[in-house]
């Protein structure tokens, strides 16, 4: 008796060793790099890989520093700034339809391929500190210049709702590429920690900051439509 529960247990395990892990994908989304955010994620695949959880975790940092004399060289400087710290996280639930199979299921792959499409929901809670001074000179008449103040610290945090569709398929058999098109409402509060604005007009920045781009990523309130690209490795 004592052999045989040794043997059903030895059995056991070494199915259990055996078994097949659910697919973990870990991916990097450089575009994100462009509003100057890290974005890594990881994607969850249940067993059938009918359907996957996926998780994202982004940090922003962006420090740009610049000197406005508006080209008047008997002028002192005036040192403008402008800082973004933050973080998000992103977690969609995909449906993925039939699966996301190997190329025996399909005609078009080679058999160690992997391809699938899926449909997707999910939300984004993003958190955002904009540190600044845009302050800079203008000029009241030819012989006389005045300062336009602006600057300050403003916190954001952002819930973004959204759902789209998406493709993910194998490169090389090893390397995973993830694309997806969505669209999201975005719901901002805004906290105004400090602020000052004096002059003419609220000045401006002497440098670029991926000004379109930080709009749109952060601070562009209501409905707005998204680009996803992933590149990822399996677990």
């Amino acid at each position: 008796m004592k052999k045989i529960f040794i043997l059903i247990l030895i059995s056991s395990v070494m199915g259990f060793a055996q078994e097949e892990k659910p697919l973990k994908l870990f991916k990097i989304h450089p575009i994100n790099l462009a509003s100057g955010t890290l974005q890594v994620s990881q994607e969850f695949f249940s067993k059938d890989l009918k359907k996957s959880t996926a998780v994202a975790l982004g940090i922003r940092y962006i420090n740009k520093k610049a000197q406005n004399t508006a080209y008047n060289s008997q002028l002192t400087p005036i040192d403008q700034y402008n800082k973004w710290q933050g973080a998000n996280i992103n977690i969609e639930r995909r449906f993925y339809i039939p699966g996301f199979y190997k190329g025996d299921k399909y005609s078009f792959l080679n058999k160690n391929a992997q391809y699938g499409s899926y449909f997707f929901v999910g939300s984004k809670f993003d958190y955002n500190t904009n540190d600044f001074d845009k302050s800079n000179y203008y000029q009241q008449d030819q012989n006389k210049w005045d300062i336009n103040v602006n600057k300050g610290k403003i916190n954001y945090l952002a819930v973004m709702p959204n759902l789209g569709i998406g493709a993910q398929f194998t490169l090389l058999e090893n390397l995973y590429i993830d694309i997806q098109l969505g669209g999201a409402i975005r719901f901002i509060k805004k906290d105004v920690k400090n602020l000052n604005q004096k002059g003419s007009n609220t000045g401006y920045e002497v440098f670029e900051l991926r000004s379109q781009l930080l709009e749109n990523s952060v601070l562009k309130e209501g409905v707005t439509g998204f680009f996803g690209f992933g590149l990822g490795l399996k677990l």
